[in-house]
């Protein structure tokens, strides 16, 4: 079976740029702050999904990203987080949980013709691409 894959570059034009940013940075806060959490506290990934809705009521800049996306952000973790405690078990190459900041950042999303929905950024606008072979 052969599988045919698109590669597309996005050109979101500068109010988009900001917002797609100010998304990354608020999950890569929440990512920073989960990893704190786990190593000062025995907590898991659900008790972590639970607290995101307090983050959300109690920080403004939580409310802009929708809460399916900061989900994720947690489970990403999690996946981490299980991930680098299984390469201690066997002996592999451990490397830093942290995520720091990205100057360059792929965005995957679903695609309809020539529009990319981006959770609450792109319910209201679209954002130009063009198609690399």
């Amino acid at each position: 079976m052969l599988i045919k894959t698109f590669k597309y570059k996005l050109e979101p034009n500068r109010k988009q740029k900001v917002l797609l940013n100010s998304t990354l940075d608020v999950c890569r806060e929440l990512y920073n702050m989960g990893l704190e959490q786990r190593k000062m506290q025995r907590v898991g990934q659900f008790e972590q999904m639970r607290q995101v809705t307090a983050l959300k009521s109690e920080f403004p800049e939580y409310k802009t990203v929708h809460a399916h996306v900061l989900q994720n952000v947690i489970k990403k973790l999690n996946r981490s987080f299980e991930n680098f405690f299984r390469r201690c078990k066997e002996g592999g190459r451990l490397a830093s949980l942290a995520l720091r900041a990205r100057t360059g950042t792929t965005v995957s999303s679903s695609t309809t013709r020539d529009l990319v929905f981006l959770g609450s950024i792109s319910s209201c606008q679209r954002l130009a691409m063009s198609r690399y072979d």
